[in-house]
């Protein structure tokens, strides 16, 4: 099937925390708008979602000794519905505790970042709703 949408990156990687790699990552919208993350390992991992924050969760729980040095492996990166629905999953809020997210806080998935990073989807979640309730006054 051809593609509607296509990125290739080079992605710095930590390997079981020892070895660091620049990794072939391709990125593809499909024309059935299924979105398609291709890492370029020892072999070929392939992975088709509804968006690229799916795509990369799946990622990070078949590989949780492989972290991309990128946004969306940030602790307190996560999408909003909006992103999600409009954006394909590329685009993401990093979030501050006690303060609103802007669109000066948005950010790319797969821009580079060394800091805070983590293969737990569920921790990124967990700091969503603490987010979420630091809001609140909670």
């Amino acid at each position: 099937m051809e593609e509607f949408y296509k990125k290739d990156l080079f992605i710095k990687a930590s390997i079981d925390n020892k070895s660091i790699k620049n990794l072939n990552v391709t990125l593809e919208e499909q024309f059935d708008h299924k979105c398609k993350l291709i890492v370029h390992l020892e072999h070929l991992v392939v992975i088709t979602k509804d968006n690229f924050f799916e795509c990369l969760s799946e990622f990070k729980f078949c590989y949780p000794n492989i972290i991309l040095f990128c946004k969306g492996y940030k602790l307190n990166v996560y999408p909003s519905r909006m992103f999600i629905q409009m954006g394909m999953g590329l685009k993401a809020y990093e979030m501050k505790l006690g303060k609103q997210a802007t669109f000066d806080n948005v950010v790319n998935l797969f821009d580079y970042e060394e800091h805070d990073l983590t293969s737990s989807v569920e921790l990124q979640k967990e700091y969503y709703f603490k987010w979420l309730n630091s809001l609140c006054g909670n």
